[in-house]
C-alpha cells in the first residue's frame, strides 16, 4: 500500500464517522460539506500554533458562536472561522 491509499482511507473512515455524527445529531451532511474544509484548515492552523486540545476546542467554538445566533450558513460559520485566524495571526 502507497502512503496516499492510507490517507484516502483515514480520510474515508472520517467522512464516516462525521457523516455519523451528523446523523446523530440531525445536522445537515450538505451543511458539513459546505464547512468542512474551511474548519479543517483552521483546525490544523490552531494545531500548529497553540497547545494540544485548543484546535478542537476552537472548532467547537465557531459551531456553538453559530448556534448561539442561529445563523448556521456557510457565510456565517467562515465569518467565525476568520475572526479565530485573526487571533491567530496576532
Amino acid at each position: 500500500m502507497t502512503d496516499s491509499t492510507l490517507e484516502t482511507e483515514e480520510f474515508s473512515g472520517s467522512q464516516n464517522w462525521s457523516e455519523q455524527v451528523c446523523d446523530a445529531l440531525g445536522v445537515s451532511r450538505e451543511k458539513l460539506d459546505a464547512v468542512k474544509p474551511i474548519v479543517t484548515e483552521l483546525v490544523q492552523r490552531v494545531m500548529e500554533t497553540h497547545p494540544r486540545g485548543d484546535a478542537s476546542m476552537a472548532a467547537f467554538l465557531v459551531g456553538f458562536a453559530a448556534a448561539k445566533d442561529g445563523d448556521f450558513s456557510p457565510e456565517s460559520v467562515t465569518s467565525r472561522v476568520h475572526i479565530v485566524e485573526e487571533l491567530i495571526e496576532r
